[in-house]
């Protein structure tokens, strides 16, 4: 059970927002298997990517908890507004400084999914 959980020193490489620590994560060997079983977001929530959920998308989703572990929500690709956002489960709560901090997940997640979709064009353009 050790082997999930990464020892502070090594969880912390000092890249500058949670996607580059879960994108530096995820590069190290061993994958997924290696990354702690959740990742902070701010101060009060962590987020964990659910690849169970992923099989057959094109789209991520990870699952928000709270402090207590308690499940809040998940953010996920949401079609009709063509963005990420986060789906609360029943009597979810948030104060301000949780909104803004999964705002900014959700924003950094699109930066992110535009990024990669302008590199594969081109890479398609290259070919």
């Amino acid at each position: 059970m050790s082997d999930l959980v990464a020892r502070p020193e090594e969880a912390t490489p000092g890249p500058a927002s949670e996607v580059e620590r879960v994108r530096w994560l995820i590069g190290r060997p061993g994958g997924w298997m290696r990354i702690l079983s959740s990742v902070p977001l701010g101060k009060w929530m962590t987020v964990q990517h659910d690849r169970d959920r992923e099989a057959g998308r094109t789209t991520s989703v990870w699952i928000v908890r709270g402090s207590d572990q308690s499940k809040l929500g998940e953010v996920a690709w949401y079609g009709a507004w063509r963005q990420y956002v986060f789906f609360p489960w029943p009597q979810t709560v948030l104060n301000k400084g949780c909104l803004r901090d999964l705002a900014a997940f959700c924003e950094e997640q699109m930066g992110e999914r535009l990024a990669d979709a302008r590199k594969g064009v081109s890479e398609t353009r290259g070919a």
